[in-house]
């Protein structure tokens, strides 16, 4: 069994999800302690929650994603661990409430339109 888990623990796969964990739980650590605080300020409490999410939103980002792969890059080489490029482009799933529908326009998805 130990030897079935330092082989994922290994594995670049590993690596990628643990750099995500550290850099979503450490934009939310902050949060976490002032809500478990015995003097909670439901106020500044509130004006986190709001910063927080704001900033959760506005990672999630292209940008943002490139240097969590290039982080996780860097770790398992460092590390001597091979390095599995697994990116793709996300499938997108068509709604099944409008499968016997034909859909004129998508819904949700703004194509951007670059001036440059």
């Amino acid at each position: 069994e130990a030897g079935g888990l330092l082989t994922q623990i290994k594995a670049f796969k590993f690596i990628f999800v643990l750099v995500l964990l550290v850099k979503g739980l450490s934009i939310t650590k902050g949060l976490s302690d002032q809500l478990q605080d015995d003097s909670l300020d439901l106020a500044a409490a509130g004006q986190l929650v709001d910063f927080v999410l704001s900033f959760l939103c506005s990672s999630r980002s292209d940008k943002e994603w490139e240097r969590i792969w290039e982080t996780s890059v860097n770790l398992a080489e460092r590390l001597g661990i091979a390095v599995v490029d697994e990116r793709c482009k996300r499938k997108r799933n068509s709604q099944r409430q409008l499968s016997d529908m034909v859909v004129l326009e998508t819904t949700g998805r703004r194509d951007v339109v670059d001036d440059d």
